[in-house]
């Protein structure tokens, strides 16, 4: 059982990630920029991730997590904090979005703050 809900978790997690970065990234599509220049920032947006991913694989093969136990739990205890904290930032930089009026003439950068994960979530997957 506890296999299971340790699973649906880490699905959950990976899935509010993806919509989460998606949304993100179909905001940056949506501006008025050069194709060369959001092919850039997504070419960006991938190989960070694959490299973050790749990095948090490789140092827990080589990591005995076991021993570092008591560490590992106080940082997940302060985890609802650390998701209040993420959640009041997004809302406050999306009313800052939705008031800054039409600025179709330049370049927004709205959707940096959508594709960085949550601390949390990145620990869980």
């Amino acid at each position: 059982m506890e296999f299971k809900t340790l699973l649906i978790g880490v699905i959950c997690a990976m899935a509010i990630f993806a919509v989460k970065s998606g949304v993100g990234l179909r905001y940056l599509m949506t501006q008025r920029r050069r194709i060369k220049t959001k092919l850039s920032f997504f070419s960006l947006f991938f190989l960070v991730y694959l490299f973050l991913f790749m990095l948090c694989s490789h140092i827990l093969n080589q990591l005995d997590i076991v021993g570092y136990l008591e560490i590992v739990q106080d940082f997940l205890k302060a985890g609802m904090l650390i998701h209040v904290l993420m959640a009041a930032g997004l809302i406050i930089w999306g009313i800052l979005l939705l008031k800054g009026g039409d600025r179709s003439d330049k370049g927004s950068y709205g959707w940096v703050a959508m594709i960085i994960p949550c601390p949390v979530c990145v620990t869980v997957i």
